[in-house]
């Protein structure tokens, strides 16, 4: 009995040793930080396999899953052209392919680029394949930025009402620096309410850019909705400053590194003299 159970015991120590050395002899051959490499090598791959893209405008395209540097490639640059970031920039009408090598892998995004395709409408065009606003031109209605926003205000013949309005104040304006867009927006905003429009808080629309652009009564609320109707039909965006708070409100627009009001009520456009500060308050 006991030379039988020392035969186990040294047949069981024997199996360990040889699994350890097997085990040992792998990792002298694939070092841990290589079988890593080679893992997430298997899983790398590109965030586009096929793009079609407008006439100027670009994509991002980077590689996923990889650990060795990515090398950037187009088979026809003056189709579109990619630099070292994978940054792809459309040129002009055409196809080709945009390849990323990664060591000895290749992953290709086919690149079809095309013009622009801009719906029309009064005073406006956008893109329907990128959104694209043409230069000089307006954004139709459906297109604004805060479109489905304003839908809460005014019913859709409402709105159609200051649309056209918000073109008249906006169109001779569609070609002008932003700085200038914003000084001829609030100052046509003014002129309106001078020539005879009434301030209300409780009129019907008193608070959106139906009342203020159409039936002339308007609160601080409804100006500074407005305003901001216009600015996006221009194709500006903006912050609503102060929003249903009982207290004055007025638009708020990026204009490069520091922030502009824009408020018809408050007499002043130009830039804030701190965070959502208005320097006549």
């Amino acid at each position: 009995m006991k030379t039988g159970k020392k035969k186990t015991w040294l047949s069981r120590t024997l199996k360990s040793f040889v699994l350890f050395l097997s085990i040992a002899a792998v990792l002298s051959v694939f070092p841990a930080g290589k079988l890593l490499t080679v893992q997430a090598a298997s899983k790398a791959k590109l965030n586009y396999s096929k793009r079609t893209l407008c006439v100027r405008s670009t994509l991002k395209l980077k590689v996923t899953g990889k650990s060795k540097k990515t090398v950037w490639k187009s088979d026809d640059p003056s189709v579109a052209a990619v630099n070292a970031a994978g940054k792809v920039i459309a040129q002009k009408i055409g196809n080709t392919v945009i390849t990323a090598t990664v060591g000895k892998k290749s992953y290709k995004c086919s690149i079809a680029v095309r013009d622009h395709n801009y719906e029309s409408a009064p005073g406006a065009a956008v893109c329907t394949r990128c959104g694209a606003k043409k230069s000089g031109s307006l954004v139709p209605l459906t297109k604004l930025d805060r479109y489905q926003y304003f839908r809460k205000y005014m019913t859709d013949s409402q709105m159609q009402q200051a649309y056209k309005e918000a073109v008249k104040v906006t169109g001779p304006l569609k070609s002008l620096t932003l700085e200038d867009q914003l000084v001829g927006v609030a100052s046509t905003l003014r002129k309106r309410f001078d020539s005879g429009m009434k301030y209300s808080m409780s009129a019907s629309h008193y608070n959106d850019p139906y009342g203020y652009l159409v039936l002339g009564v308007a609160s601080c609320a409804g100006c500074a909705r407005a305003t901001g109707f216009c600015l996006n039909v221009l194709g500006i965006t903006y912050e609503h400053v102060n929003e249903n708070k009982y207290s004055h409100q007025w638009a708020r627009v990026k204009v490069g590194r520091e922030y502009w009001i824009c408020d018809a009520y408050g007499l002043y456009c130009g830039p804030e003299p701190a965070v959502r500060k208005h320097p006549y308050l």
